[in-house]
């Protein structure tokens, strides 16, 4: 798939439940894309994957810090080869 992510999205706002983003991985050296399922009073974001069975999320490296964000997911599509 391809897709655009917002980069400035979250400059003037705040982060909501459910919208995709792009965020740093806390421990490893990668980004991923996850839904948000949670924000804790702390204002920390519990991530999920669309795909449980796929890759890592909240579930095992626990909450991030906003910081971590990259962007919002804008647009998705998918890439058709011939």
């Amino acid at each position: 798939d391809i897709v655009l992510i917002d980069t400035k999205a979250y400059l003037h706002s705040t982060p909501q439940i459910g919208e995709i983003v792009l965020a740093r991985h806390p421990y490893k050296d990668l980004s991923i894309i996850k839904r948000i399922t949670d924000i804790t009073p702390e204002g920390r974001l519990n991530l999920s994957s669309d795909n449980p069975h796929v890759g890592s999320d909240s579930r095992q490296f626990g909450t991030i810090s906003r910081q971590r964000l990259i962007g919002k997911v804008t647009c998705r599509s998918t890439l058709i080869t011939q």
